[in-house]
């Protein structure tokens, strides 16, 4: 006998709200739908579905992979096993990016260790028209998996970016494809977590631990990264500005480890909304490390 959505949902041993969004994705239809239609019957093959998706919600893979979606500064993203899940706190980086190109032209900018692309997507969907006339996108990323969605959600959102794969900068280096003369802002929300951070937090076991974890205290990719900027100066004629995000622990150790490789630059922290260090800025040029 078919169900309907209001039984199945009373039945379902997840919390309500995310049994709503397992609904509505086999579904296909909104959550308000959903809340708004407690009497529509569904199939048996939907009901069969939905709860398979439930079964493994209760084991805690993340919302986002069983519907393969996650919403980020207000645009889909397809998501999927072999790429970080977007958070919230990450947005701060696609506005502080924004921000900065409002007052500058002629500007490159990478993005670092892309995963789902969702911040190089954010920005070019934000400049509009501008983006890739006055400004060069670059993304790049270690794993060639996650540069498939990358590629997959730059066309869904039609945007036009050169998503490179490789470690960190290295891609951009090797093909030599920046304009000296050009402003050049690096991003990058690498692997900052520890191995205790990440076996400590069973909500995030599901996702790529390469993506998360980092050695030296989760500073290793981050003191390469430094010592790749630090490698184009020599070349590179106009600003060089770096955002990063770290975890809050690390508001000392990233700053001095700045300082070890640019010992002149001004560096800027910002908290995001729970009043915790999230990022870290700095600016470099020549004159600055000769």
């Amino acid at each position: 006998m078919a169900e309907t959505i209001a039984k199945l949902l009373q039945k379902s041993k997840i919390d309500r709200r995310e049994s709503e969004l397992l609904l509505s994705h086999v579904l296909q239809k909104t959550r308000e739908f959903i809340i708004s239609h407690p009497k529509q019957k569904i199939s048996k093959l939907q009901e069969i579905k939905y709860k398979a998706l439930a079964k493994k919600r209760s084991r805690v893979v993340p919302i986002a992979y069983l519907t393969g979606n996650k919403e980020f500064y207000g645009t889909n993203f397809l998501v999927n096993k072999y790429v970080l899940i977007p958070r919230p706190e990450t947005e701060m980086i696609v506005e502080e990016v924004l921000s900065i190109l409002k007052n500058k032209d002629k500007t490159i900018l990478i993005d670092v260790g892309t995963g789902s692309g969702c911040i190089p997507i954010s920005v070019s969907s934000a400049l509009g028209d501008s983006s890739g006339t006055t400004y060069k996108i670059f993304a790049t990323d270690i794993s060639r998996k996650a540069i498939r969605i990358a590629k997959k959600n730059a066309k869904k959102h039609k945007v036009k970016i050169e998503f490179l794969h490789g470690n960190l900068l290295q891609p951009i280096i090797n093909k030599k494809l920046l304009t000296t003369h050009c402003s050049l802002l690096i991003v990058a929300n690498l692997p900052y977590l520890t191995e205790d951070q990440y076996r400590s937090e069973p909500s995030i076991q599901h996702e790529p631990k390469k993506a998360l974890v980092a050695r030296n205290q989760g500073l290793a990719l981050y003191e390469k990264l430094f010592k790749q900027v630090r490698s184009l100066i020599s070349n590179h004629q106009s600003q060089i500005t770096t955002i990063i995000e770290i975890d809050p622990s690390q508001s000392e150790a990233i700053p001095n480890l700045i300082k070890k490789y640019f010992p002149k630059t001004k560096i800027e922290i910002k908290k995001d909304l729970a009043e915790l260090s999230r990022l870290v800025i700095f600016s470099i040029k020549k004159n600055l490390n000769k």
